[in-house]
């Protein structure tokens, strides 16, 4: 089938537009149902997702790869953080969250709360113009590091209250915990290329970028083959499979250059292009299989 692929000028919208979207996509659900424990598993993961999606907007930006437009859904992303932050703990209908009474998943989100207080004003500080000194890159990508850090260990909580078969299957848990890390993985590679670009502490991202890439790669064969050792079957669905493989397309497309950029080789500037844009595109597609994975019935 053929699909259409929509030019560098209009991924930066369709990435925002996509996630905002689909977050919205779902009602608030009874609490205990299990559409209401994927939405939070889904939404928690997504957290770590922006936080790595605003310091590579950043990066671009300063490495001046249109930097209006790396500001422009640096601030969306933001903006979509700040509302699910906010509504994990408070609850939101639109959002299709429920207020949070687990104790233990409350003092995580506090943890994150902290972190993110410097982390906004370090986002605040970007002018619309994407004109972000190096000082202000520096601290954006410390704070955005702590921020990931606590929604990580948050998302991981919100998967042990609510998935790994406590109130939805096993498989439907495992699914949505290798997918939503590829949305993040997405980010974080392109971020990884990008600060190797900039020449912002190259040999320590070149070592994170090979092995993200490889984590990147597994995942998306797991997902796809199934992975017997852990009882995930291959994916049957054909919707999902379809977003699976089209990833799979736009992935290979970019791999070479991440492989080769890792191994030591310098970015070209066709690659930084290609790089900067189509991981918008791998992580539409994936935020669609993830949801396509919530909405899904339980096997």
């Amino acid at each position: 089938m053929h699909r259409f692929v929509p030019s560098r000028r209009s991924l930066c919208s369709m990435m925002l537009g996509s996630v905002l979207g689909l977050v919205a996509a779902l009602p608030a659900q009874a609490e205990g149902d299990a559409a209401a424990a994927k939405r939070n598993v889904n939404l928690s993961a997504l957290q770590t997702m922006l936080a790595q999606q605003v310091s590579k907007a950043a990066c671009f930006a300063a490495l001046g790869i249109h930097p209006q437009a790396q500001a422009r859904y640096l601030r969306g992303a933001h903006e979509l953080f700040e509302r699910t932050r906010v509504g994990l703990r408070e609850g939101n209908s639109a959002l299709g969250l429920l207020p949070e009474t687990r104790q233990s998943l409350l003092l995580g989100l506090d943890r994150v709360d902290r972190t993110a207080t410097a982390w906004t004003s370090m986002v605040n500080a970007v002018p619309e113009d994407g004109s972000i000194s190096e000082a202000v890159l520096g601290s954006l990508l410390h704070t955005g590091e702590a921020v990931s850090l606590e929604t990580q260990a948050a998302a991981v909580r919100s998967e042990r209250a609510y998935g790994a078969g406590q109130q939805f299957a096993l498989s439907t848990s495992l699914r949505l915990s290798i997918a939503g890390r590829q949305r993040v993985l997405s980010q974080r590679i392109a971020k990884d290329f990008c600060l190797i670009a900039l020449g912002h502490e190259a040999e320590k991202h070149r070592a994170a970028l090979a092995e993200a890439v490889k984590l990147f790669d597994d995942s998306q064969t797991a997902l796809i083959e199934g992975f017997a050792a852990f009882g995930l079957p291959a994916e049957s669905d054909p919707e999902v499979l379809s977003e699976l493989q089209f990833v799979a397309k736009i992935w290979a497309q970019i791999r070479p250059a991440l492989v080769a950029v890792a191994a030591g080789q310098a970015p070209s500037q066709a690659g930084i292009e290609d790089v900067a844009w189509q991981n918008n595109l791998i992580l539409v597609q994936m935020n669609k299989a993830v949801f396509a994975y919530e909405r899904g019935a339980e096997s």
